[in-house]
């Protein structure tokens, strides 16, 4: 796969962090990021097809302006950093882009929580662009370690300030197919 695939698949991948951390989740936004119908495979959930994007917008909207309040809680959810980041090739036009994160709540900005979920990215013709189609979390103990390594950029790279095996692992709670 050339660099220049990479390139652009990363690019929509780093747009959506942008776009999630800046709680910018609306059609207009994730038109440009995702595709429909979307599917989301967690741990503790049955298994989501999205069929709109109207129905991955109020996914999104729901992780992020309740889940991850009722998770922080009784502090607040402020922004997630990289800490590991790695891709696979599937095909010419699909890869699949691992990340593992960490949360950092305030008060002070705080890592509090690991994280790590995979995400189905492919080239989609009829837009001729890179869009999301799925979501797979993975348990942060089994993040890939036989995948291609990306180097992180310093905007989205966790400091390490703690260990991460002093963190608690998450999990998505139940709930999330209801």
């Amino acid at each position: 796969m050339s660099a220049m695939i990479l390139s652009d698949a990363f690019n929509t991948f780093y747009r959506y962090i942008h776009t999630f951390q800046a709680n910018q989740i609306d059609k207009g936004s994730f038109d440009r990021l995702f595709h429909a119908p979307f599917t989301v495979f967690t741990i503790n959930n049955d298994t989501l097809t999205l069929q709109t994007l109207d129905d991955v917008v109020a996914f999104y909207d729901k992780v992020r302006n309740i889940v991850y309040p009722a998770i922080c809680a009784p502090n607040e959810f402020q922004f997630f950093r990289l800490n590991q980041l790695v891709y696979t090739a599937l095909s010419s036009s699909t890869i699949q882009i691992a990340q593992q994160y960490v949360w950092h709540t305030a008060p002070g900005e705080i890592p509090r929580f690991v994280e790590a979920f995979s995400y189905l990215v492919k080239h989609i013709e009829d837009v001729d662009g890179w869009r999301i189609c799925g979501l797979i979390e993975m348990h942060s103990d089994y993040f890939p370690d036989n995948w291609t390594p990306i180097s992180i950029p310093d905007n989205w790279q966790y400091s390490n300030s703690l260990p991460i095996d002093t963190l608690k692992t998450l999990v998505a709670p139940g709930g999330l197919d209801g």
